[in-house]
């Protein structure tokens, strides 16, 4: 089924994004709603469909059968792997437009982003398919040169938080580092909360004495619906290129100057 629809009669930059997922999908739909000139891609037919009876944008397959490079000043990609961003990088004629690549990659993979014929931006993002949905994401952002008025336009369209870095791969590490420090906050709620049943206390007060004390975290917020996929497969990525992660011990004598060093390094930043 042709998905494609009429592009609406809409002033500004053309905008391209490709893979409607939960991110690119709700990343292309408050842009419509802001009056973006919007085209979506992605090869699942219902998907695409979907979307475009969603925001009244128009649709296609593959970048062939989408808007002329020519009328294009700004590319999106929310695909879900780097074996997917190469594909689509491939497939894009280098041109004057800015490339923005969304998907969270392993930083090795991201850093030969930097290579890229592409003006490219490195920009992963957190928040998840709300976030991108009302236009809050926080951006990870690197970008060779200064931004163009239309690509500063587009990431202040998206974003609530945006955490510039001078160096490429410096976005995945922060974003990888965060969502790993994610599942470590995840493993220790759920083992405490085992620890705490086994002396008696039910599982749902100790919930809620965390959420109101010093144990208090996202995750601990977020526990009963955070998506251990998506968290865990930035943890595997991260320790694909660093190798092991840390392991945390949190009894010994050594513990507390471990702290004390760890704060010193940080106040040293």
């Amino acid at each position: 089924m042709d998905t494609r629809t009429d592009i609406p009669a809409r002033h500004g930059p053309m905008i391209v994004v490709v893979g409607l997922g939960p991110i690119g999908a709700g990343v292309g739909a408050a842009l419509a709603e802001r009056g973006e000139r919007v085209f979506g891609i992605d090869p699942d037919a219902a998907r695409a469909s979907d979307w475009a009876s969603q925001t009244g944008m128009p649709v296609a397959g593959g970048l062939d059968d989408g808007p002329d490079r020519e009328s294009v000043d700004l590319v999106v990609v929310a695909v879900r792997t780097a074996d997917q961003v190469r594909s689509v990088l491939d497939d894009l004629p280098v041109g004057e437009g800015t490339v923005f690549v969304l998907t969270t990659l392993a930083v090795t993979d991201a850093s030969a982003l930097a290579r890229s014929p592409h003006r490219i931006v490195e920009a992963p993002v957190s928040g998840g398919a709300r976030a991108a949905r009302d236009g809050a994401l926080t951006m990870f952002l690197h970008a060779r040169e200064p931004l163009a008025p239309a690509a500063q336009r587009f990431v202040e369209g998206v974003t609530g938080k945006v955490f510039p870095f001078g160096s490429p791969g410096l976005p995945a590490v922060a974003k990888l580092a965060n969502n790993t420090l994610a599942g470590y906050n995840a493993f220790a709620l759920a083992g405490m909360a085992d620890v705490a049943a086994g002396a008696g206390l039910d599982r749902a007060t100790f919930h809620a004495v965390v959420s109101a004390s010093s144990g208090q975290s996202w995750m601990g917020d977020h526990f009963a619906e955070f998506q251990p996929d998506l968290l865990f497969k930035d943890v595997a990525l991260l320790q694909r290129d660093i190798g092991e992660l840390p392991v945390i011990h949190v009894t010994g004598a050594g513990g507390e100057n471990e702290i004390a060093d760890a704060r010193r390094r940080l106040a040293a930043t």
